[in-house]
């Protein structure tokens, strides 16, 4: 949802004018300022403010707590000439509205962010977590210096500068391994893995995510990539699967059971064969509750398995 704050007839104005070329996107609150701005920023995802931009800086700076839970905002002036971009530019996504505001108005869009302004690509607008130095490395090449590009498969990533590449004091990193990180080095985990989960009945959520990380541990893998949960379809419905993928915000996938007895894995087991067999996931060893596996995102074509093992717990044969 777009919080729109208007306090002047003219922002009134200009926020039904927004309103209506969004419908259903936005909700309106008025004065006075500082009450309508506190409740929008507990309430919505964006923030319009038709306000000066020193007002609104004034009114929100007790709010900002991080950048990546802030919600965005942009400031329109009385006239609606200019949509400027205060904060959130790249991890909430104002930049983006700052335009579509501008558009609407015909005003000029004034982004500030450096990568913007100067046609970079920045790294943290990928939709990718990082991990590391993004401020250093991404200075680094707003001032040209050389850095590193390190990628361990081939990844869809945007262009970079000619000094992104070779080598380099500073390095950008892709993949989905755990690797060491130092401050000259920032790690961006592209969306390649889904963590294959089964179950006794009764399992708990904290259970089934222990044993997702020590899965990830065991393998070398990076819970940043994670992109979902998979499943046997008999197993679709088990309350501490489905509150494990809530928990961490990861889509449940489930499979018949006949297509993951065709997968082939280093350690089978005779459990998913004799799933397939019954159509139906088999009871489990009572000291064993959960059993978890990874392979990557079947958008790479679920599944394939590169790495020699996997995690469990108990006797899983």
């Amino acid at each position: 949802m777009i919080g729109l704050i208007a306090i002047t007839a003219a922002g009134r104005a200009s926020a039904a004018q927004l309103a209506a070329a969004w419908p259903g996107q936005t909700r309106t609150y008025e004065a006075p300022a500082k009450q309508a701005l506190h409740r929008a920023w507990a309430e919505c995802d964006q923030l319009v403010c038709f306000l000066a931009v020193g007002a609104t800086a004034r009114l929100i700076a007790p709010l900002l707590d991080s950048k990546w839970i802030d919600p965005a905002v942009v400031c329109v002036d009385e006239p609606a000439r200019y949509a400027v971009a205060l904060v959130g530019g790249h991890a909430a996504s104002g930049n983006e509205l700052c335009t579509r505001v501008a558009a609407v108005f015909g005003a000029r869009a004034i982004i500030t962010t450096a990568t913007d302004a100067t046609g970079l690509p920045g790294l943290d607008t990928l939709g990718w977590p990082t991990e590391g130095a993004l401020a250093a490395v991404s200075r680094a090449m707003l001032d040209g210096e050389p850095v590193a590009l390190e990628t361990d498969a081939t990844w869809p990533i945007p262009s970079f500068p000619v000094t992104v590449g070779g080598a380099g004091q500073y390095r950008i990193v892709v993949t989905d391994r755990i690797v060491p990180v130092d401050e000259n080095t920032v790690v961006l985990r592209p969306p390649s893995l889904v963590v294959g989960v089964g179950a006794s009945r009764g399992v708990d959520a904290e259970e089934v995510l222990a044993l997702i990380g020590e899965a990830l541990a065991v393998g070398g893998l990076a819970q940043g990539s994670v992109t979902s949960l998979a499943t046997v379809e008999a197993k679709a419905d088990e309350a501490g699967i489905k509150e494990a993928a809530r928990m961490r915000g990861w889509p449940l996938v489930a499979y018949p059971a006949e297509r993951l007895a065709a997968v082939p894995v280093p350690n089978p087991s005779d459990a998913a064969r004799a799933a397939s067999a019954r159509r139906a996931w088999p009871r489990r060893r009572p000291w064993s509750a959960a059993t978890c596996w990874w392979c990557p995102n079947a958008s790479r074509g679920w599944p394939r398995w590169p790495w020699p093992g996997s995690a469990r717990a108990g006797g899983w044969p």
